[in-house]
């Protein structure tokens, strides 16, 4: 797939990796394979599951509800660009973080990372407390 760019001032760049365009002589068209489709490492994937982990830790492992999991997982089906289904395991990963979004989807404390996804509600604690 090929970047998809826009002006910005004098220059243009791709909104999804942020790369210069290429030039190419012979058809004089800006074109370059954009660097989405190119999967981290795994180093990088594990350590970004690791973060998400620990947040999800810090957020007592609270899940989403299942209205908010669905609007999720539908805005995951409708991205542009950064939803892939991962023939060998049959899960669906993210293009830009390379999570499993059907388990991202499920924690409270996970974001999308192009934010496409609403802002979720905190709960509001109403509890006052008297010294």
């Amino acid at each position: 797939m090929n970047c998809e760019f826009q002006q910005h001032g004098d220059y243009k760049v791709c909104q999804f990796c942020d790369q210069p365009p290429v030039l190419l002589p012979e058809n004089e068209n800006l074109l370059r394979a954009c660097k989405r489709n190119i999967p981290p490492s795994w180093l990088k994937v594990i350590l970004t599951f690791i973060k998400a982990l620990y947040r999800h830790a810090r957020n007592w492992f609270r899940k989403a509800g299942w209205l908010l999991r669905r609007e999720r997982y539908n805005t995951c089906l409708n991205c542009p660009g950064s939803y892939l289904i991962h023939e060998g395991t049959k899960k669906n990963r993210c293009k830009i973080c390379w999570c499993i979004v059907e388990e991202k989807v499920i924690w409270a404390s996970e974001k999308c990372p192009a934010k496409f996804w609403p802002e979720q509600q905190q709960p509001k604690n109403d509890k006052k407390v008297t010294a």
